[in-house]
């Protein structure tokens, strides 16, 4: 997420009319930072980290003003973004489970998810089965982990899975520990943050909002304190910014 965040505060920078005017020995600098970081988050090998590169250049590339050299620079991003994916087993590994579930009517046993290295789908199951069973009011901030653990037991997953208690969903977690309210709360800052931005045309606040949405999917970031620190850290920031730079708004 760290390096997801670099490379759009970077493209915001050469996107951004203002960056016509910096030196051109500063604009390369900036453009080789944004190589490095989107090669850091290939070598990392996070889907997540992935998946956000790949969105952020697409709205990079049709949100800011139109310059050659950024277009250019993205869309040789994408391409290599692209190849990788094509290439890594995990995505395949996807690719497979989908067409497997076209051929089996959508059945597929638990056993093959294990399989094929696709435990989040393990995960979120189990997730949804127990939000399904305590809808209004959640199970508690503290019986999350048992929750999971006794829904893989009931799964017969438990040998594989007893040391996965996370259900590696921000919405899903907030959705099991606190129900349908604590949910509602947590998606509503994301809609007025999302409005707000598209009001305004804040490039750098919707972009970290899809960013950090992303990443919410796949990881419970706001589990944990230094994620916690750096959603509030950086939505205050970017959500007064844009007060600072035009009070009327």
């Amino acid at each position: 997420v760290y390096l997801n965040m670099g490379v759009l505060l970077i493209l915001g920078m050469l996107g951004k009319t203002p960056c016509q005017v910096y030196k051109k020995r500063m604009k390369w600098f900036m453009y080789i930072g944004l190589f490095l970081f989107v090669g850091l988050s290939f070598v990392i090998s996070s889907r997540s980290g992935i998946v956000t590169i790949v969105i952020l250049l697409v709205f990079s590339a049709y949100y800011l003003v139109k310059i050659r050299y950024f277009r250019f620079v993205s869309m040789a991003l994408l391409i290599l973004a692209g190849f990788y994916i094509a290439r890594n087993y995990r995505f395949n590994n996807y690719i497979q489970l989908f067409d497997r579930m076209i051929h089996s009517s959508g059945s597929v046993q638990d056993k093959y998810l294990l399989e094929k290295s696709t435990l989040r789908l393990v995960f979120w199951k189990a997730s949804l089965e127990i939000i399904r069973d305590n809808l209004w009011f959640g199970v508690g901030t503290g019986d999350v982990k048992s929750q999971i653990q006794a829904k893989y037991k009931e799964m017969g997953v438990y040998d594989e899975l007893h040391e996965n208690d996370d259900p590696h969903n921000q919405f899903l977690r907030t959705f099991i520990a606190t129900g349908l309210p604590g949910f509602l709360a947590l998606a509503g800052v994301f809609v007025f943050g999302l409005w707000r931005a598209i009001q305004t045309k804040d490039y750098f606040l919707l972009g970290f909002l899809i960013l950090i949405m992303i990443h919410l999917f796949f990881k419970s970031m706001l589990f944990r304190e230094d994620g916690v620190i750096f959603f509030g850290f950086f939505y205050g920031l970017l959500y007064l910014a844009k007060d600072r730079e035009n009070p009327a708004v």
